[in-house]
Parts: C-alpha cells; sequence; structure tokens
C-alpha cells in the first residue's frame, strides 16, 4: 500500500483527478515542492520530490506524464538547473528492446537549431560521447546520420558539417577517427560509398601551403604495406584515368617529340621527374 500523509484514491475516467487553475500568477509558483534533506537516496526510484509511476499496461501505449506549453512566446517548456556535480537529465530505458528511448519531432524548425549544445569550459572532457560495449553488432550502427528528403536539386546544405575557427598553432585534428583494436584485420577505419555519376566521392580542397593529403603507414609484420591501392573498372564507354592533374606537371625539354611533359615528385627532400607522353 502506498504511504503519505495527503492521499487520494479516485475512480475517475473521463475527468481530472486534481485541476489547478492559476490565471493570475507572475512570479509566484502554482506548486512549489521543496527539501532541506540530505538523505535523498541516489538510487532515483527510492527517494524523490516527485515520482510518477504506471503500472499498467496499454497495448497501444500510453504517456505518463504531459507537459503542454501553448503559449506563442520564446519561454520555456521545460526547464531543468542543477548546482550539483551529479547527472541533470537521466534517461533509463533499459526495458526497450526496439523502441527509442529517446525521440525528438522538430518539424517546424527552419532556420532554429533542433538541438543546441554549449560546453564553453571542455579540457579532456567529452560534450557528446556514445558508447557500447555490445559484441553481437552486427548492421547496427552507434551514429547514424540521414537525409532522407527528395529536394530534386534545390538541397545546397551538407547532412554533416564540422567547423573550427581556432588559430592557434598547437597540432591538433578537426576530426580524428581511430581503430586501436591491432587484430581487427577486417576493419576499415572510414569508408565512403558514393553511387552517384558526375559526383565527387572525396573534395579536398586546401587553400594554404603545405601538404593536401598525407599518409604515414607503419608496420611491424611480414606483410607488405601499400599506401594508396587503386582499381578502377568502368564497364561502358568512358576511358579510366588513374589521375586528372591540373598543375604539379612541367614542361620537360630534354625529351622531345610527344614526350613533353614529366611529373614532379619529391623523395626523402630531392626532386625527380616521372616523363609523360601522350598516345
Amino acid at each position: 500500500m502506498r504511504e503519505g500523509n495527503l492521499q487520494l484514491t479516485a475512480s475517475n475516467t473521463t475527468t481530472n483527478v486534481v485541476a489547478l487553475t492559476a490565471d493570475s500568477l507572475t512570479t509566484g509558483k502554482a506548486i512549489d515542492i521543496s527539501t532541506s534533506s540530505t538523505g535523498l537516496a541516489l538510487d532515483g526510484i527510492k527517494g524523490n520530490l516527485l515520482n510518477l509511476t504506471s503500472t499498467g499496461v496499454n497495448a497501444a501505449g500510453h504517456i505518463l506524464a504531459t507537459i503542454d506549453n501553448q503559449s506563442t512566446d520564446k519561454g520555456n517548456c521545460l526547464y531543468l538547473k542543477s548546482a550539483s556535480n551529479g547527472t541533470v537529465f537521466q534517461i533509463d530505458g533499459n526495458g526497450n528492446t526496439t523502441a527509442n528511448s529517446m525521440a525528438i519531432s522538430s518539424n517546424a524548425t527552419t532556420t532554429g537549431i533542433g538541438v543546441a549544445i554549449n560546453a564553453n569550459a571542455l579540457t579532456t572532457g567529452n560534450d557528446v560521447r556514445i558508447t557500447s560495449t555490445s559484441t553481437t553488432r552486427t548492421s547496427g550502427n552507434l551514429l547514424i546520420v540521414e537525409q532522407l528528403g527528395n529536394s530534386a536539386g534545390s538541397n545546397t546544405g551538407t547532412v554533416a558539417y564540422f567547423h573550427s575557427t581556432d588559430t592557434g598553432a598547437t597540432a591538433r585534428s578537426i576530426v580524428e577517427i581511430r581503430e586501436t583494436a591491432g587484430n581487427a584485420a577486417g576493419g576499415t577505419a572510414l569508408k565512403i560509398q558514393e553511387d552517384g555519376n558526375g559526383v565527387n566521392a572525396l573534395l579536398i580542397d586546401k587553400n594554404g601551403s603545405g601538404i593536401a593529403i598525407d599518409v604515414d603507414g607503419d608496420c611491424n609484420t611480414a606483410a607488405d604495406i601499400f599506401a594508396i591501392r587503386t582499381n578502377l573498372a568502368n564497364a561502358g564507354a568512358g576511358v579510366e584515368y588513374l589521375l586528372d592533374m591540373d598543375g604539379g606537371e612541367v614542361v620537360s625539354a630534354a625529351v622531345g617529340g610527344s614526350q613533353d611533359k614529366k611529373i614532379r615528385v619529391r623523395i626523402s627532400g630531392t626532386d625527380y621527374y616521372i616523363p609523360c607522353h601522350t598516345a
């Protein structure tokens, strides 16, 4: 039996058990619950200022609590504030197997932000972290971002955008992808698949000095390693090209005739030239 100084037992079906109307509120609160207790249990089920529990089973599903803000101003529908070093908002969906633990619908957003996170004091922490100890993941993903709408050419935005305005000279990465399992022989650190015609699978726009692509391959086994491997096949009438270059080539005065180009490469600090000829 549930215990309490105030108990209400109601048999209502379509009417409210408790209804409060506070149309004149300004700085006051319709319901104010406070405690100075220092013994609230860490177990969220046992010690709470507010506890909502449902044991009913409804095949169609149900909503345990609803906060509905129908005002058109810019106020917050739900505001959580914590001065402690604990978790501010925790969702325990351990009973879910095929349903969502959290779902956000922001279908009216045009120039706004669906989810905005500010973490201006970060040092060695993480703003967003997703972990899994699953050993049976097959086609599942820890993170999936999808653009499902077909704009017929009007979409010019990106599906994922990473941006940094830091002007410091300290070595760092904007995006880092790392596979630390040395025995993961079948793993690929980054896979890009582009099924469209006439578009780039990978575009690198390097506008400053330095190296556009830097490959560092280290190994200590009897197996061969390769910096770049290509496999080109065109079943149509088109021609396969290993490279399409604009720049990086020089006129070779030493080679006459059709062999009037050469590609400049640098090996261990020394410039070398690879001669080229037309068909």
